[in-house]
């Protein structure tokens, strides 16, 4: 089963800011607040050029491949996005549930089947391994816009 998480812009917005004054208590006080955020997060240079946004999929214990649900939420991601010029792809793979090889093995061949799925996104794709990630758990964080190279 996917989960789709994360899907806001990098840099995050100063919610400090936000969260010391007193919460919006009408649905017009919170819109006014989030964009104040918004227009705070634009001063960033990051926020102007670039954005950065995440996906995390996880996978059935012994599953070892994508799904068609898991395909359809990463298309869905994709045609969110900004922009699709010049897009950079890190995925960050967790070991499997099971024990020793067999877990990076398994967190192996997820991860080859997952860039070759993403190389219609993009050919700019690094790949990490976090042994401390939950098990069976892949984070797609894409980058994008003028800056990526």
């Amino acid at each position: 089963m996917a989960i789709l998480s994360g899907c806001a812009s990098q840099p995050p917005a100063p919610l400090e800011k936000l969260l010391t004054e007193q919460p919006p208590q009408t649905e017009e006080e919170l819109i006014g607040a989030i964009e104040k955020l918004r227009s705070e997060s634009k001063e960033l240079t990051i926020s102007n050029n670039m954005y950065r946004r995440q996906l995390s999929l996880n996978y059935e214990e012994d599953a070892n491949h994508i799904s068609d649900h898991q395909k359809k939420v990463i298309k869905l991601f994709f045609q969110t996005l900004p922009d699709r010029d010049n897009l950079s792809i890190i995925l960050s793979i967790s070991p499997s549930s099971d024990e020793g090889f067999n877990s990076i093995n398994d967190a192996w061949v997820r991860v080859q089947e997952l860039r070759s799925y993403l190389q219609d996104y993009s050919v700019q794709i690094e790949e990490l391994y976090i042994p401390d990630q939950e098990p069976d758990t892949v984070t797609i964080q894409v980058l994008g816009g003028d800056s990526v190279q």
